[in-house]
C-alpha cells in the first residue's frame, strides 16, 4: 500500500512538473510576439530596418539591437556588415557593452549564446533593453525611485479604476479595469463604453484597437491569448508603461504608492542610476524650529551613514575581471552625482543650524547645534575623502587592467599576423586546399574568442593622465589592425573555398571528357553500322552536343574563376599556378575533343544520315568548327582574362573614390593618395589598349566566320564599351576629386594668411 501511494505521488509530481515546464513554454511564446510587435513598432522610425519576423534568428547578427539602441539612446553605434561570426559576435559585442555603459541590466548575457540563437538569452536582452529605455524614462521621477515599476503601475490603476489591483497579470485579465482607466480621461471614445457588456476576448480586442487609434499605443498584445488566460506579467507591464504615457498624467505620491498592496513584483526598479545607496534626503523645512532642524539633520546623517557604510564595503578591489570593475566603475560615478546632489542638502542644514543657533536662548541648545554640526562636518567630509579614494583606486585599477588587456591583445594580434602569412600559399592539390581550410577554420575559432577582449577595448575607459594622447594612438593603431585581420581571413577563406570548388570542378571535367572521348572511339572502332545502329549514333551524338552547350558554359565560368583567384593571390603562387596549368589543358582537351564530335559527324554524313540545318549549327555554337577554334578561341580566352582583369582593377578604383577614402584622411594624404591613383591610371591605360585591340582583332575574326553567332559579336562590343566608359568615369571622378582637395589648399592658406594677419605678422 505505501508503495502504490509513492508510486502515485511520483507520477502526480511528474505530471506538475510537466505541466509547469508547458505553461512556461505557452508564456514564453506570448513574450516572444509581444517583443516581436514591439521591435517592428519601434523599427518603424529607422532608417533602412527590415520588420523581424524571426526572433530568435533575426537578432543573431546583433544589427538590430543596435540599431533599436541607437534610435532610443538617439546615439551613433557603429554596426559591422557581414556573414561572419566574429562580425556578429562583434556586433553583440557593442550592444553589451553599450548597455553596461548606459547602466542597462546585462547580468547572465553572453554574446556567444545570443549569436547561437539562444531563447532565453534573447528574450533577457530585449527585455533588460526594454526596461532600461523604454519603461524606466517613463518612470524616472525623483519621488518614484525607490518603487518598482508594476508597484507604480498597480497604484495608478486603483486611483482609478474602482477595482482593487494587486496582480497585473490576475487582476486585470477581464480588461474592465483599463476601460474605466481609458474612460476616465477620454470619456468620448467610440466603443468602449459598449465594450464593457462583451465577453473578455472582444472586449480586449476593441480595448487594443481603440487606443492604438486614438492614442497611438501599439498593439502588443493579443486578444486570444488573454482570453485563454496567457497573461505574461512583462508584456503586460510593457504594454500598460506605454498606456500610462499616452493617458493625462496622475498626481501618485510617494506616500499612496507605498501603501499599494502588491503580488509577485518582478523587482523592476524606475531608478535608472547605479547608486546602491537609495535612502533620500527631503529639504530642509522652512520652519526654523528646533525639533524640526533636528529632524532634517537626522535624514542627511542617515543618508550619509548608508553612504559611508557602502564604501567602506567596495574594499575587496582586488578581482582581476574587467567587466566586473567596469560596472563598480559605472555604479561609482552614479554614487558621485548622488553625493555632489545632497552637498546642497548637507550645505542647507548647516546653514539653517547657524541660524537657529544664534537665535536659541538656551547655552544648551547652542552646545547641542554645535556638537550636531561639527559632527555633520566630520561625517561629511569622511564620506567625501573615502568616495575621492575609491574613485581614485578604481581609476587605477581599471587602467592597469585594461593595459594588461591591450598588451595581450597586441600579443595576440602579432602571431595570428605571422599565422595568416603562412596561409598566403596555396596548396597544388584539393587534399592540401582542405588542410588550409581546416587551418583558416581554427583561426577563425581563435578570432572569435578573442572578440571579448576586442570589444573590451572598443569600450575603453580613458581616465585622464599624461598619456592620453598615446592610449588614444594606440586603440587606433589596434583597432586599424583588427579589422586589417578580419578582412584578410575572410578574403583568404573565400579564396580557398573558391580554390577547392575549382580543383573539384576540374576533376569532373576530366572525368567527363574522358568518358565523352571513350564513346567517341568507340563509335569510330565499330564495325557494325547497320541502320539501327546509325540511328543510335546520331541520337547520341545530338544528345551530346545539347551535354556539351552546358559544359562549355561550366568550362567557361570554371575559367573566369581562375583569373578571379589568381587576381586575389600572390605573384607566383604554386598552387594557383597548378590551377592555371589545369585549365590550359583542359581547354587544349576541349578542342580536341570538339575535332573528334566534328569528325564523327562526318564519317555518320558521308554514311547517307543528314543532319538537320539546326543540328548542323548547334556543334558550331557550342564549339565551332576546327577553323573557328583556331581563329577564335585562344584570341577569345585572352580577351575574357583581361577584360575581367581590367573591371575588376576599375571596379575597385571607383569604389575607392566614391566611399569617401580620400576625404576622411588629412590634406596631405589626400593629394599624396591622388598622385598615386593617377599614376595607377596611367599605368593601366596600356593594358586598357591592349584589350581594345583585341576586342578589335576578335570582332573582326568572328565577322570573318560563316554563320557567326550575333550575340557573341555584341557581347565582345558590349564589354569593349563599357571599359571605356569605366576609364572615363575614372578619369572624371578624379578631376573632381582634384577640384575639392585644391578647394581646400586654397581654403587653408586663406585661413593661414588671415591669422598671420591678426598676429600681425603681415603687414
Amino acid at each position: 500500500m505505501a508503495s502504490t501511494a509513492e508510486n502515485t505521488s511520483a507520477v502526480e509530481g511528474a505530471n506538475e512538473c510537466e505541466f509547469s515546464d508547458q505553461r512556461s513554454k505557452e508564456l514564453e511564446e506570448v513574450r516572444r510576439k509581444t517583443f516581436v510587435r514591439w521591435l517592428n513598432w519601434r523599427l518603424e522610425y529607422v532608417a533602412g530596418s527590415s520588420p523581424v519576423t524571426d526572433l530568435f534568428y533575426d537578432l543573431r547578427s546583433g544589427v538590430v539591437p543596435l540599431q533599436i539602441l541607437s534610435s532610443l539612446s538617439n546615439t551613433e553605434i557603429p554596426v559591422e556588415h557581414g556573414e561572419f561570426r566574429v562580425q556578429k559576435l562583434g556586433n553583440l559585442s557593442s550592444v553589451l557593452g553599450f548597455m553596461q555603459k548606459e547602466r542597462g541590466r546585462m547580468e547572465g548575457l553572453e554574446a556567444t549564446r545570443l549569436l547561437d540563437g539562444d531563447p532565453a538569452q534573447t528574450l533577457d536582452l530585449i527585455w533588460n533593453i526594454i526596461l532600461r529605455w523604454e519603461l524606466q524614462p517613463r518612470f524616472n521621477k525623483k519621488e518614484w525611485e525607490n518603487f518598482s515599476i508594476d508597484q507604480i503601475l498597480i497604484s495608478w490603476i486603483n486611483s482609478i479604476s474602482p477595482a482593487s489591483v494587486q496582480n497585473l497579470n490576475r487582476d486585470i485579465q477581464s480588461g474592465r479595469e483599463l476601460c474605466h482607466l481609458v474612460l476616465k480621461s477620454h470619456p468620448n471614445l467610440p466603443g468602449l463604453n459598449d465594450a464593457l457588456a462583451t465577453e473578455v476576448g472582444p472586449r480586449w480586442e476593441t480595448l487594443l484597437k481603440t487606443c492604438s487609434k486614438h492614442l497611438n499605443t501599439p498593439v502588443l498584445l493579443d486578444f486570444q491569448d488573454i482570453e485563454r488566460g496567457d497573461l505574461d506579467q512583462k508584456s503586460i507591464i510593457l504594454y500598460l508603461g506605454i498606456l500610462f504615457s499616452s493617458l493625462p498624467p496622475v498626481e501618485l505620491t510617494a506616500e499612496k504608492i507605498q501603501q499599494t498592496s502588491i503580488q509577485s513584483s518582478l523587482n523592476l526598479t524606475a531608478k535608472i542610476s547605479g547608486s546602491p545607496v537609495k535612502t533620500q534626503s527631503r529639504p530642509v523645512e522652512n520652519v526654523l524650529t528646533m525639533d524640526g532642524w533636528m529632524n532634517c539633520l537626522e535624514e542627511v546623517l542617515s543618508w550619509i551613514l548608508e553612504a559611508e557604510e557602502h564604501l567602506l564595503t567596495l574594499h575587496n578591489l582586488g578581482h582581476r575581471h574587467l567587466q566586473t570593475v567596469k560596472t563598480k566603475f559605472y555604479n561609482h560615478e552614479d554614487f558621485m552625482l548622488e553625493l555632489q546632489n545632497h552637498q546642497s542638502s548637507v550645505g542647507q542644514v548647516l546653514s539653517r543650524g547657524r541660524e537657529l543657533m544664534t537665535s536659541a536662548s538656551s547655552p544648551e541648545d547652542q552646545i547641542e547645534i554645535r556638537l550636531q554640526m561639527k559632527v555633520l562636518i566630520e561625517k561629511w567630509e569622511r564620506v567625501r575623502e573615502l568616495a575621492m579614494a575609491k574613485q581614485t583606486e578604481l581609476h587605477q585599477l581599471i587602467m592597469s587592467l585594461q593595459m594588461e588587456q591591450i598588451t595581450e591583445l597586441k600579443s595576440w594580434m602579432t602571431g595570428t599576423e605571422d599565422r595568416i602569412s603562412r596561409l598566403s600559399v596555396t596548396g597544388e592539390t584539393k587534399e592540401e586546399v582542405e588542410v588550409q581550410l581546416q587551418d583558416l577554420g581554427m583561426l577563425q575559432e581563435d578570432l572569435e574568442n578573442q572578440h571579448a577582449g576586442v570589444s573590451a577595448i572598443s569600450n575603453f575607459i580613458l581616465v585622464d593622465s599624461d598619456d592620453t594622447s598615446n592610449i588614444e594612438d594606440q586603440l587606433a593603431g589596434l583597432g586599424e589592425r583588427w579589422c586589417m585581420i578580419c578582412r584578410c581571413i575572410e578574403e583568404r577563406l573565400d579564396t580557398l573555398k573558391r580554390t577547392k570548388d575549382i580543383f573539384l570542378e576540374q576533376k569532373r571535367l576530366q572525368s567527363y571528357m574522358q568518358s565523352v572521348e571513350a564513346m567517341l572511339k568507340e563509335m569510330e572502332l565499330s564495325e557494325d553500322v547497320g541502320a539501327p545502329q546509325l540511328q543510335q549514333q546520331t541520337r547520341r551524338i545530338l544528345e551530346l552536343e545539347t551535354e556539351l552547350d552546358t559544359e562549355r558554359a561550366n568550362l567557361t565560368q570554371t575559367g573566369i574563376n581562375t583569373e578571379y583567384v589568381q587576381n586575389r593571390s600572390v605573384e607566383n603562387d604554386p598552387g594557383i599556378r597548378r590551377l592555371c596549368v589545369e585549365m590550359e589543358l583542359l581547354q587544349d582537351r576541349w578542342d580536341v575533343l570538339i575535332e573528334i564530335l566534328f569528325a564523327q559527324k562526318q564519317r555518320i554524313s558521308k554514311l547517307g544520315v543528314e543532319f538537320s540545318h539546326q543540328t548542323s549549327r548547334t556543334p558550331e555554337k557550342v564549339s565551332g568548327s576546327t577553323r573557328k577554334r583556331r581563329l577564335t578561341g585562344s584570341k577569345r580566352i585572352e580577351f575574357e582574362t583581361c577584360y575581367v582583369r581590367i573591371l575588376n582593377w576599375s571596379e575597385s578604383i571607383l569604389a575607392r573614390i566614391e566611399d569617401n577614402v580620400f576625404l576622411s584622411l588629412p590634406l596631405q594624404d589626400q593629394n599624396l593618395l591622388l598622385e598615386e591613383t593617377h599614376a595607377e591610371v596611367s599605368s593601366q591605360k596600356e593594358k586598357v589598349s591592349e584589350l581594345v585591340r583585341l576586342g578589335a582583332q576578335l570582332e573582326k575574326d568572328i565577322v570573318r566566320e560563316e554563320d557567326f553567332p550575333k550575340d557573341y559579336l555584341t557581347n565582345v562590343s558590349k564589354k569593349v564599351e563599357n571599359i571605356n566608359d569605366q576609364i572615363l568615369s575614372i578619369e572624371s571622378s578624379l578631376s573632381r576629386l582634384k577640384v575639392q582637395i585644391d578647394f581646400q589648399i586654397c581654403s587653408w592658406q586663406y585661413a593661414m594668411l588671415v591669422t598671420l594677419q591678426q598676429n600681425g605678422n603681415i603687414g
